[in-house]
This record gives C-alpha cells, structure tokens and sequence, in this order.
C-alpha cells in the first residue's frame, strides 16, 4: 500500500497512513528492484547485478515470479545480490 501523489492532501485515517509507514521500505525496495531488472531486460540482458542485499518482502516476490538469486556480497551497506530470470545452460 501507499499513498498517491494525488492522495499527498488528504487526512486519511491513522491506521491506513501506519500501514504506509511499516510497509514503506518493503514496497521502495521492490520498485527498485523492478527497475533495475525492467532496465536490464529491456536492453537484452537475463540478470542484473543489484546493488544491495534484498528484504525478505522483496525476495520472497522474486521467488513466487520465477526470479533467482544469490547473495555476491552481503556486506549491510554495501551488499550485491545477482537477480536472473533464465535458465543457467550448462
């Protein structure tokens, strides 16, 4: 959930601008995410190298649409996943 650039000026109720507030960083990173793989794929790539280790919202949606991925680096800022979307050929 979150709030709309048109919704920015309404009063909404407490309990609708908390569930925001807790699921913010959850729905931030998976936009990110989706952009990074949307751009890569766009341009004829089948992985993309995120630059950061992924909340547990965000690989769970990867894993439920097909998406792997493996930790490079796990480093709390710095960290790396590789997100791919085809078949590993042998």
């Amino acid at each position: 959930m979150e709030i709309t650039r048109t919704e920015m000026d309404q009063l909404k109720p407490a309990s609708e601008v908390l569930e925001v507030a807790l699921t913010a960083e959850d729905t931030a990173e998976l936009k990110a995410v989706a952009y990074a793989i949307n751009s890569a794929a766009s341009t004829g790539e089948v992985e993309v190298l995120y630059q950061g280790s992924l909340r547990e919202a965000t690989e769970a949606a990867l894993t439920s649409k097909g998406y792997k991925f493996e930790y490079i680096s796990r480093a709390h800022d710095n960290g790396q996943t590789l997100i791919s979307w085809a078949p590993k050929s042998n």
